[in-house]
């Protein structure tokens, strides 16, 4: 959807979202844009609260891109682990339990959450293989893995 300010009106039209600048941007069916809506209408509690919502269009993004062999990129993955490491789980749970409350991202954040488990929730799961692949030849593989899975684990049983 692009970059609008934090504290921006956004309203939803069939031919598209329209922002307080008066700028039409097109609705492709995109889920991430279904969830920048949504936050967009909200005002901005600073850079960690758009981190937390940044994490459920990650997953939705990696697990489009794995069932699409050409569009991998493993960075992508790792961002979700550096996501998970810079936030509290509880404030990361917290913001995720209010983006399943409100109808617009309900279920792009439900379906989020299920992903996050089958893609990473595992040392052996696909998302945890592309953060391990994305932190280099420098990085411990098996303590990437570990770290990841287990940040997901605390995630999820905090909801």
């Amino acid at each position: 959807m692009g970059a609008c300010h934090p504290n921006a009106h956004v309203e939803y039209r069939e031919s598209g979202v329209t922002t307080d600048s008066g700028r039409m941007v097109p609705d492709s069916g995109d889920k991430r844009n279904e969830l920048s809506g949504v936050w967009s209408q909200r005002p901005s509690r600073g850079l960690k609260d758009r981190a937390k919502a940044l994490l459920v269009a990650k997953v939705h993004e990696i697990s489009e891109r794995t069932q699409a062999v050409d569009r991998v990129r493993d960075k992508d993955a790792l961002g979700v682990l550096r996501l998970l490491q810079a936030i509290e789980t509880a404030d990361l749970a917290a913001r995720l339990d209010y983006l399943r409350g409100e109808a617009l991202s309900a279920p792009v954040t439900s379906e989020a959450i299920e992903q996050l488990m089958s893609l990473f929730g595992t040392p052996g799961a696909a998302g945890t293989a592309m953060v391990v692949r994305a932190a280099g030849p420098q990085a411990d593989p098996a303590v990437v893995a570990a770290s990841t899975s287990a940040l997901v684990e605390d995630l999820l049983a905090e909801l």
